[in-house]
């Protein structure tokens, strides 16, 4: 697929295809073409997912603003993945966008969303919570729970990506129920997991150089991964 010749995504959900592990550098490539399609644009994304994120962290507790930011960055990757299919028409993605975010399905999609991380992190507490417990019991027993309690942790939380990832491509592009859309992103990713974990090192990779000129990369680099997500819906769902 010509990264430069956007299609128009399909309006039904198909079977899950699969892909190659190397298109997922097409899909890095591809994100960061779109933005500059329309870098201003996307730039104001940029900077409102920083500010929007500094914001709710500052004024709400460390227990709240998680979720409610979970929320929001779910609507706003349902706006962006709008303003893509827009931009690949050759039409002005602002419009669109901004009617996504009344979409009533979106907004339960970050709902769940923010209730599966919740739960992710209630888990993590319990079980931090327990290690700490046997620390006072045995010292060995305490190193191996707490190793057995972190890998649990970060298979949740990558499960959880994965449940997330193409969830609002599904809703605001197909009409898709927000419940069925996390088990399709779920079912997608596991059937293309060597393509994902391929995009997931390369998107913290450009995360880290993007972080380096005091953060400023940040503002290209988010709206360019959001990207990279229209561009793996039409593949695994075309």
């Amino acid at each position: 697929m010509d990264n430069d010749t956007v299609l128009q995504p399909p309006m039904n959900v198909p079977a899950i295809n699969t892909v190659a592990p190397g298109r997922s550098v097409e899909w890095i490539v591809g994100g960061f073409r779109i933005f500059m399609k329309s870098p201003g644009t996307w730039l104001l994304v940029g900077l409102g997912m920083l500010l929007g994120t500094w914001i709710i962290n500052l004024l709400l507790p460390s227990w709240l603003s998680g979720s409610v930011n979970t929320v929001l960055v779910i609507v706003l990757m349902g706006a962006c993945m709008k303003a893509c299919a827009e931009l690949d028409a050759g039409r002005d993605p602002l419009g669109a966008a901004q009617n996504v975010l009344q979409m009533q399905s979106l907004w339960v999609l970050g709902a769940i969303g923010a209730g599966l991380s919740l739960v992710v992190g209630i888990a993590g507490v319990a079980l931090g919570v327990s290690s700490i417990g046997l620390m006072f019991v045995s010292p060995g027993m305490f190193f191996g729970f707490a190793g057995l309690a972190f890998l649990l942790i970060l298979a949740l939380s990558f499960a959880l990506g994965m449940a997330l990832w193409l969830a609002p491509a599904l809703v605001v592009l197909n009409g898709v129920d927000p419940v069925q859309a996390v088990k399709l992103s779920l079912a997608a990713s596991l059937k293309n997991i060597v393509p994902y974990i391929v995009l997931c090192v390369l998107a913290m990779v450009a995360m880290i150089v993007g972080a380096i000129p005091f953060g400023l990369g940040l503002l290209v680099v988010f709206p360019a991964l959001i990207c990279t997500g229209y561009l793996a819906y039409k593949d695994l769902f075309a």
